[in-house]
């Protein structure tokens, strides 16, 4: 019988400590999530300061010379011109490369549908097959403003 009530006086105790144990844990759960608080809280103070002296840099009239007034007789550019006339150069570029894509996937329909053919009719592989004229012009391929022409059957 003492070893029975010894077990459960060791068991009482061993309880008291888990849970003396899970006390200190959450409070130093606690305080790490407040301190990681605190910490995020000045960060985003100081970022928001520097948010607001950026703002003010950029309000303040600039004193240095920009680069178009170093080039002396050219009329100074305003940046608002430079990102429309990069807006249409890229616009451009993207309507001559969709052009060219469905050219492309033009010849690629017309060779897939003329070997659809000949595996129907049974054609020998080794024979020679004449393409038709629109298959075998050539596609130009924009990139960087130049002209790379595909090359095609014309050449062999």
């Amino acid at each position: 019988m003492d070893e029975v009530l010894m077990n459960e006086v060791m068991q009482t105790n061993l309880q008291e400590k888990e849970q003396v144990k899970q006390k200190r844990e959450l409070k130093l759960q606690t305080n790490l999530t407040t301190a990681k608080q605190e910490t995020a809280f000045k960060a985003l103070e100081e970022l928001n300061d520097k948010i607001k002296t950026l703002w003010e840099e950029k309000r303040a009239p600039r004193v240095d010379n920009s680069p178009e007034e170093a080039c002396g007789s050219l009329p100074p550019v305003e940046e608002g011109d430079r990102k429309i006339s990069l807006i249409e150069a890229l616009s451009t570029q993207a309507s001559l490369q969709s052009e060219t894509i469905i050219q492309l996937e033009d010849v690629l329909e017309e060779k897939e549908r003329k070997i659809q053919q000949f595996e129907a009719g049974g054609a020998h592989p080794f024979q020679e097959v004449k393409d038709s004229p629109e298959c075998l012009q050539e596609a130009p391929i924009f990139f960087n403003n130049s002209t790379t022409p595909v090359v095609s059957d014309k050449d062999t």
